[in-house]
């Protein structure tokens, strides 16, 4: 090879700059071809124990604010068995979260229901699955009738909303997985709703309030999918500012 062609040197007899050794090898953690990349860190939480966390701070916040003193004291031994060092061992963590969310469920009503009407026993917790269910009254939000009636006061010319989402028919008809929890979310955001609604002083904003309601109830029933259900819901919401 001529001396032209060979790989200029500096002055302390190195290759230059922007030259590699044949038998360099590649930077550590350095992209290389054909590398896979590296798999994204595991995350170290453990749902078990956070979902734990949030039922303990459930009970630290609602638990004093019952409302009667023969519930808490119902309550406090509960809370003590559930909190004993085996209900942390990873056999009965999940035992422990299901009893909690009963508990957090129980203090949300303001008072004892079920199982913890009577004191803990002193073996080992049975199964939720195996107790028997108790009745719990439906709710106010749930009675109330908002939504009937003004579907019922809709007028004969009252033109409905049409499916947005889907392409074909059959698309829509197929799309009826989350009716019940829909309908029963907007149940409840057209009951939190219609008070504030009465407390607008301007006549045209009420009016425009209504036609929104009537709007958004048409949007119900077999004949609306899931998909017009979720974004009539996002509607209410926005209209609550929620």
């Amino acid at each position: 090879m001529a001396d032209d062609e060979a790989p200029e040197k500096t002055p302390e007899g190195k290759d230059s700059p922007g030259e590699k050794a044949p038998d360099e090898a590649p930077v550590e953690g350095g992209d290389t071809e054909g590398s896979a990349a590296p798999p994204p860190p595991r995350s170290g939480q453990d749902p078990l124990n956070t979902e734990f966390l949030y039922y303990s701070s459930v009970l630290r916040v609602v638990g004093p604010t019952l409302t009667h003193e023969s519930d808490r004291k119902l309550i406090m031994p509960w809370v003590r068995k559930l909190f004993r060092p085996e209900y942390h061992s990873s056999k009965l963590r999940e035992k422990r979260n299901r009893y909690l969310a009963y508990l957090s469920t129980s203090l949300l009503l303001d008072e004892a229901i079920g199982v913890f009407r009577q004191y803990p026993p002193d073996a080992a917790l049975p199964d939720l699955s195996t107790l028997p269910k108790e009745p719990v009254e439906a709710a106010e939000w749930e009675m109330d009738k908002t939504w009937q009636e003004t579907l019922a006061g809709l007028p004969e010319d009252f033109q409905m909303l049409e499916c947005c989402v889907h392409a074909s028919e059959d698309e829509c008809s197929s799309d009826h997985k989350l009716d019940k929890i829909l309908d029963q979310e907007f149940q409840l955001l057209l009951y939190i709703a219609k008070p504030y609604a009465f407390m607008i002083l301007n006549g045209n904003d009420r009016t425009r309030v209504a036609a929104w309601f009537q709007m958004l109830c048409s949007i119900h029933g077999g004949s609306s999918c899931s998909s017009m259900k979720a974004i009539r819901n996002d509607y209410l919401m926005a209209l609550l500012g929620i």
